[in-house]
């Protein structure tokens, strides 16, 4: 946790004076502008994530994730119900963490 912690304290001091913001009016040059200066801290961010993530999980972390998922779910379902048949899914994102 503290790792993460140090990762989010590097993202804010990478972001611009005003944060990450990621909504807006993109018609807008300015508003496009302003979300363009987040790059270093967006690219910083996932980077170091997923340097955090490989050091934790190592060559386990290519079953992680929505192509996996998606793999396994319809072999499971070619399985079961046979090969061709709808699949009906009921799930939620575990993409941010929080």
């Amino acid at each position: 946790m503290e790792e993460l912690e140090a990762i989010q304290d590097e993202v804010k001091a990478r972001a611009p004076a005003g944060g990450i913001e990621t909504t807006g009016k993109f018609s807008d040059p300015a508003v496009v502008q302003a979300f363009l200066d987040t790059e270093a801290a967006w690219d910083y961010w996932f980077n170091a994530i997923g340097e955090a993530c490989y050091k934790k999980i190592g060559d386990n972390l290519k079953y992680v994730g929505t192509a996996a998922t998606v793999r396994d779910m319809v072999a499971m379902a070619e399985y079961f119900d046979g090969p061709g048949k709808p699949i009906n899914m009921y799930g939620m994102s575990y993409g941010t963490g929080e």
